[in-house]
C-alpha cells in the first residue's frame, strides 16, 4: 500500500476524491496542507469543518511534519504549490492532482462561501451573476495566484494521474484511481462505491450542482481574462 497525495486546483473534488479512496479501504489522516499550513479534519463533525476551519482547526504542524507522519495506506489533502522542495517531499507519495474548469471553481468556490456561512456579503446579493462579479473583484487575483502555483503539477506529473473532476463518476476513471492508489476494486465495489459516496455528504459538497451560465456574465468574463485564467483554463484542456 502506497502513501497518497491528493493534490487538487481548489473546488476540483478533493473531498470527493477522499471519500472514495476511504470507500476503497485507505486511511484519511484528515490532514490538509498549502503550502504554509495544516488543518485537521480528523473527528470533527462537517458543520464544524465548514464554519470556521480557521479557528477551530489549523495547526501549528508544519507541512512537512504532516508529510512526514502520514503512513502507508494513508491519505491527505491540500493544495500544494508546485517547487523542487515539494517534490523532495513527496517523493514517496503517490500524487494524485485534480483540475476543473477554472469558470466552474470560480463559481464553486463563492457558492462554497455563501453555503458555509462565511461570507455573509456574498449571501445579501440576490442576483446570481452580480454575486460572482462580486466575489471576482475581491478574489481574482488571489484566485489566480493559487492556480499558477499549482499549474506546473499538471505538467510535472504523470497523466495519469491527472483526473477531471467531471470524470470522477465514471467507472474507469476509478478504476485508474484506485489502481494508481494502491487499493484495486472490481467493478461491482466501484458501481457501490459511486452510489455510497454520491449519498454522502462530503465536507465542501454544495446543493445543487454547478451550472456555470446560471452565474456567469460579460463582466466576470472580462475579469477572468484580465487575470490570465484563460491562458491557465486553455493550458489544462479547457
Amino acid at each position: 500500500m502506497t502513501k497518497v497525495f491528493i493534490n487538487s486546483i481548489p473546488k476540483s473534488g478533493t473531498y470527493r476524491v477522499s471519500a472514495l479512496l476511504q470507500q476503497a479501504g485507505v486511511e484519511i489522516s484528515g490532514l490538509h496542507i498549502t503550502d504554509d499550513k495544516v488543518w485537521d479534519y480528523s473527528n470533527v463533525d462537517v458543520e464544524t469543518g465548514r464554519r470556521d476551519p480557521d479557528t477551530a482547526l489549523m495547526t501549528d504542524t508544519t507541512p512537512a511534519e504532516a508529510l512526514s507522519g502520514i503512513q502507508h495506506n494513508q491519505a491527505l489533502v491540500g493544495h500544494f504549490g508546485f517547487s523542487i522542495r515539494h517534490c523532495a517531499l513527496l517523493n514517496d507519495f503517490t500524487t494524485v492532482f485534480l483540475i476543473r474548469d477554472i469558470r466552474e471553481v470560480i463559481v464553486s468556490w463563492c457558492r462554497w462561501q455563501v453555503f458555509s456561512g462565511q461570507s455573509p456579503r456574498l449571501a445579501a446579493i440576490d442576483d446570481q451573476q452580480q454575486m460572482i462579479v462580486s466575489f471576482l473583484e475581491l478574489s481574482a487575483r488571489p484566485t489566480a495566484q493559487i492556480v499558477m502555483s499549482l499549474l506546473p503539477w499538471y505538467l510535472y506529473l504523470p497523466q495519469q494521474h491527472v483526473f477531471r473532476v467531471n470524470d470522477l463518476k465514471q467507472p474507469q476513471t476509478l478504476e485508474r484511481l484506485f489502481n494508481i492508489c494502491g487499493c484495486p476494486q472490481n467493478q461491482s465495489a466501484i458501481e457501490n462505491i459511486m452510489q455510497n459516496v454520491q449519498r454522502e455528504q462530503t465536507l465542501t459538497k454544495v446543493p445543487g450542482g454547478t451550472l456555470v451560465d446560471d452565474y456567469w456574465s460579460e463582466d466576470a468574463e472580462q475579469i477572468f481574462q484580465l487575470h490570465h485564467l484563460e491562458q491557465a483554463n486553455q493550458l489544462l484542456g479547457y
